[in-house]
């Protein structure tokens, strides 16, 4: 995903994903990035992250401070 909302570089990005039904809506940054996943297919899960470079050069990703909550 492309998004102007990235910080780029060694700067810290905050993710959050909100699913809720068969919708998953991101943040970036507290940015809404308008591409909502629709996909009736999900109902349970796990949560994985997935981090690349288009650049073709090593990507190193530190995830820290994961949090889950129940939608209220």
């Amino acid at each position: 995903m492309n998004s102007t909302a990235l910080k780029t570089g060694t700067a810290k990005n905050r993710l959050q994903v909100i699913a809720r039904d068969n919708t998953i809506l991101l943040y970036i940054n507290g940015v809404y990035q308008p591409a909502p996943i629709q996909d009736a297919t999900l109902d349970t899960g796990n949560i994985g992250f997935l981090a690349s470079s288009d650049k073709g050069d090593a990507t190193n990703v530190v995830y820290s401070n994961l949090s889950v909550y129940p939608l209220a």
